[in-house]
């Protein structure tokens, strides 16, 4: 899958988030028509620049940190589909096969929503005191979803870095991988990923007239 990837700077944080976005809309959409079963899935890189083909230029798409390209499942008169929303292009609709992901969701929605994705820490010695400490990086991997089921909206966010055994001095040892690794959440996500994966190139797209 292509990975998105951000250059984050403080000031844009400060854009305001009050504008409808794309994916917003869509999801309005989606829930005037009393469809009830929806997940969104982002994945995206921090901390590095996108390089493109200038002769592939009207595939590109500029970034807008308010509306972040989101991939869209949802579950309509027992049948699922995709699609993909940015603020560059209106894409198509796909019917698809993801029964996995709903039954895994369903048969574990409550493992899933109290359960939490830890931070990368290790153990630190010195002068023969023990301490726990977090460890991060600047420059990640991100994936994220959010499950909109009824009345319940679940959302996980998963950074690789704390899915990691070691960090890159090999000198920390990550406590929390284990944890991590195991959640069934990261079972969900993983499912998802592999779904978008195998479908992201059969969605076309038209460049939205601005």
């Amino acid at each position: 899958m292509k990975k998105i990837s951000l250059i984050i700077i403080s000031f844009l944080f400060c854009i305001s988030s009050f504008s409808q976005n794309s994916t917003d809309q869509f999801l309005k959409e989606l829930k005037l028509k009393k469809i009830d079963t929806i997940c969104t899935f982002i994945d995206y890189s921090v901390g590095s620049i996108q390089i493109f083909n200038k002769n592939e230029e009207d595939k590109y798409c500029e970034l807008d940190y308010d509306n972040l390209p989101t991939f869209i499942l949802w579950k309509e008169n027992g049948k699922t589909f995709l699609t993909k929303t940015d603020n560059c292009f209106k894409y198509s609709t796909l019917e698809i096969n993801a029964e996995k992901i709903w039954q895994c969701y369903f048969e574990n929605e409550k493992i899933i929503k109290t359960e939490k994705v830890k931070s990368f820490q290790f153990v630190e010695i010195k002068n023969g005191k023990k301490r726990i400490l977090n460890s991060m990086v600047d420059h990640s991997h991100h994936q994220k979803f959010k499950i909109i089921a009824k009345n319940e909206i679940i959302e996980k966010h998963f950074d690789d870095f704390d899915l990691k055994k070691t960090a890159q001095n090999g000198n920390e040892i990550n406590i929390n991988y284990k944890n991590n690794i195991y959640l069934k959440s990261k079972k969900l996500i993983d499912k998802i990923s592999n779904i978008v994966l195998e479908n992201e190139n059969s969605l076309t797209k038209k460049r939205i007239q601005k």
